[in-house]
C-alpha cells in the first residue's frame, strides 16, 4: 500500500485523492480542531463515493465523535494510540491489518 498524506486543502487535492482506490479521512476529534474535520465534511457532502470512504480519528474525543456522528451521519473510527510510531504495537498491527482486509465496510 501507498499512503499519501494530501494534507487539509481538499480543492486542490481532490482530483488526486478520488483517484485513490481506498479513501481514509483522518484528523483530529479535539474541539479546537474539529473544525478542519468539519470544513471537510461539509466540502464533500456531494461526493458520490463519499458512502465508501473510511473516517478515522487519532483522537477518540467521544463529544466529537458524536457531534460528526450526528450531523453528517458517518460513522468514525479512532485510530490505536502508539507513544512511539516507530513501533506498533499488537492493537495497531490489527488495526491496520482490519483496514487492508476491507473490515471496515468499504
Amino acid at each position: 500500500f501507498v499512503i499519501v498524506d494530501y494534507g487539509c486543502d481538499y480543492d486542490i487535492t481532490r482530483g488526486s485523492f478520488l483517484m485513490c482506490q481506498r479513501k481514509f479521512v483522518i484528523g483530529s476529534m479535539a474541539w479546537w480542531k474539529l473544525q478542519s474535520y468539519v470544513t471537510f465534511l461539509v466540502n464533500t457532502e456531494n461526493e458520490q463515493s463519499r458512502k465508501h470512504w473510511i473516517f478515522l480519528t487519532t483522537t477518540p474525543v467521544s463529544e466529537g465523535i458524536g457531534y460528526v456522528k450526528k450531523e453528517f451521519k458517518i460513522q468514525v473510527t479512532d485510530v490505536p494510540y502508539e507513544p512511539d510510531p516507530f513501533r506498533l504495537g499488537k492493537n495497531s498491527i490489527e488495526f491496520f491489518y482490519k483496514l487492508a482486509d476491507r473490515e471496515f465496510g468499504i
